[in-house]
């Protein structure tokens, strides 16, 4: 397998609910999902610093969890194609010293993998 395809949803604070421009990037995966019907995919939720570690944690899954959700009531694709990892504040793609940093990192990061085309 090899990646295929690659995304980025944004979080507001605190949040885990899937906007519309969220939406419109889970639609492009679902749409590479439905035409590549060996692929899978992988969710990673992160959050920012705020926060105590566990929750983070938590905060992290429950994004991916809605990512992974909109994907099989949107498009129909089958739980065991979609796997969800929560990285919470452990991998940030900004620093504390950049600006809106906190608003990059409050992210989930999808990626598609798929045999060879």
């Amino acid at each position: 397998y090899q990646i295929i395809w690659t995304g980025e949803i944004r979080f507001a604070f605190d949040s885990y609910a899937i906007d519309q421009v969220a939406s419109k990037t889970l639609d492009e995966a679902g749409d590479k999902l439905e035409a590549n019907p060996g692929s899978i995919i992988e969710v990673a939720g992160h959050t920012d610093r705020t926060g105590s570690e566990d929750y983070n944690y938590m905060l992290g899954q429950e994004r991916a969890s809605s990512a992974k959700r909109y994907l099989a009531e949107r498009f129909g694709i089958a739980m065991y194609r979609m796997f969800t990892i929560s990285y919470g504040e452990d991998k940030p793609v900004a620093l504390p010293d950049e600006q809106k940093a906190a608003s990059k990192n409050r992210r989930v990061m999808l990626t598609i993998w798929g045999p060879p085309q």
